[in-house]
């Protein structure tokens, strides 16, 4: 029995040595890593491999370009050049699976702001410099903001472009404003962001006195400001005119029972001035701010013919300016004059139909009826005494006298053919279509801003930058006859037809009555 004891000792150790475990073929992988590098990085790919438990699984690596992309046996990578490559890994246990991976290389994305100059009261122009990592379509531009810093996720607003350009004409601020304001620049891999530039804007030049200049040709001047008084006309109690102070106490009704139909809400010095008037007679009505001591300014001719108050007069200086028709809607006997104020002194400015009158500083901008052919009509700019007149442009859609007309920063803003359209009036022959569209062409403009009743969206009140491009809904209200006074926007609602109130940007909203 001892004798076998060494013998069996013997045989266990030759039983595990013939023993052979089985090896576990690689069926698939996938190569995992970054599929953008910037030049002068470093990165490591690995693979993920299917089966988990696969024996051999290693690969060998390489790459379509060393010059652009090297990479070692260990799958680091280095980034030496601009542009794109394959890199690709072979599998070394004989299976001989293939896997590619697209890699580009970019330069560091940057972007600076050079300089900020040719400041206004609403326009900078910026100086950029800008590298937007080689590869790929690309996209820059601004945000900017009104707080000692710029948050590029809440901003007060955003400038995009997509083309090549260093130098930028931005009009998107607000008067004596101090701004501050980063640039950015992007493509589909990258995005980088400048250090801020702080600028001031100027003070706005000196305006007209009395009504802010676009709420008459624009809203029908059914909005107006003196002191802390609102002056508003209240369409549910026809059309008459009230007065409410600007914390929207102390209501009180001006206009008399008579006096319905009120337009052209103007206050002059001390002086409030206003129309009215449903029949083919007009009125215009001067009194204190409170409504006393009513007056009604002699216009001479009125009295055979109307003041249309789809063409609202406007008062500048000594003068009041208007539009009428001696013989009701007759287009063959027009009036379009000025008159001073005490009702003496009455001077033609155009022998045509004219309306959507704008004055500003030393002149008139205003359309005119040319004839039934192709319904032609003009736009037209003068002195304020008629002379040196001058047609900006002549179209052949009629502006119709409920579709408003405004000039803002020598541009002029009118409806043709159902399109909003301007004209810059250094260069008459630059017309541009604008993309948004203004229901019945309810809009008025302030701080570079348009403000209009969006036909796209049931009325609703949207905003957008000169250029139509940056639109955003202020509320949903379905907005008509919008007025700017101080920084609210008064319109009428349609759906109650009561007027309301909002900030320019879009808070606070409030029913004034």
């Amino acid at each position: 029995m001892k004798k076998l004891i060494p013998i069996f000792i013997l045989i266990i150790p030759l039983f595990f040595i013939t023993c052979k475990k089985p090896e576990i073929p690689l069926t698939s992988f996938a190569i995992i890593g970054d599929s953008t590098l910037i030049k002068g990085e470093t990165h490591k790919y690995v693979i993920s491999i299917q089966p988990a438990h696969a024996t051999n699984a290693t690969v060998a690596w390489s790459s379509s370009d060393y010059n652009i992309l090297g990479i070692e046996s260990d799958g680091t990578a280095t980034a030496k050049n601009c542009g794109s490559v394959i890199i690709q890994a072979i599998s070394t246990d004989g299976t001989n699976l293939i896997r590619t991976f697209k890699v580009y290389v970019l330069s560091k994305t940057q972007i600076s702001i050079l300089s900020v100059d040719s400041v206004t009261y609403y326009s900078a122009r910026f100086s950029i410099h800008y590298d937007y990592g080689s590869i790929g379509s690309y996209s820059y531009g601004f945000y900017f903001d009104t707080v000692p810093q710029v948050d590029s996720i809440h901003n007060i607003g955003k400038y995009s472009a997509h083309y090549p350009d260093s130098i930028i004409t931005l009009d998107l601020f607000d008067p004596n404003t101090k701004y501050y304001v980063k640039a950015f620049v992007k493509n589909k891999f990258t995005m980088a962001y400048s250090d801020s530039i702080i600028f001031q804007t100027t003070a706005q030049p000196a305006g007209l006195l009395g009504n802010y200049m676009l709420n008459i040709p624009l809203a029908y001047g059914n909005v107006a400001k003196f002191n802390d008084w609102i002056y508003y006309v209240n369409q549910n109690d026809h059309y008459t005119l009230y007065r409410i102070k600007s914390n929207l106490t102390s209501k009180q009704k001006l206009s008399s029972a008579d006096e319905i139909y009120v337009y052209s809400v103007n206050i002059i010095g001390s002086s409030l001035y206003y129309g009215y008037g449903q029949s083919t007679i007009k009125y215009i009505i001067k009194s204190k701010p409170d409504g006393s001591k009513k007056n009604q300014v002699s216009v001479a001719g009125l009295q055979n013919g109307w003041i249309a108050s789809f063409t609202p007069f406007q008062i500048k200086d000594d003068y009041l300016f208007y539009a009428s028709s001696r013989v009701g809607y007759s287009y063959q006997t027009p009036d379009f004059c000025k008159i001073e104020k005490n009702g003496n002194n009455k001077t033609q400015l155009d022998a045509r139909f004219s309306y959507n009158i704008n004055l500003f500083n030393d002149q008139i901008y205003y359309a005119s009826y040319i004839g039934a052919i192709d319904s032609a009509f003009s736009i037209n700019v003068s002195n304020l005494d008629g002379s040196n007149k001058k047609e900006l442009y002549r179209g052949y859609n009629f502006i119709p006298y409920s579709k408003p007309m405004a000039f803002y920063e020598n541009m002029i803003f009118f409806m043709e053919g159902g399109k909003l359209k301007k004209i810059d009036v250094q260069n008459p022959s630059l017309i541009e279509i604008m993309p948004i569209n203004p229901q019945n062409g309810y809009f008025n403009i302030i701080n570079n801003t348009i403000f209009f009743s969006n036909v796209n969206d049931s009325q609703k009140l949207y905003k957008s930058d000169l250029e139509g491009l940056l639109v955003n809904k202020l509320c949903d209200d379905r907005v008509y006859k919008i007025s700017v006074i101080d920084d609210w926007l008064y319109y009428y609602n349609v759906d109650d037809n009561k007027l309301y109130r909002i900030k320019q940007d879009g808070s606070g909203r409030q029913l004034v009555d």
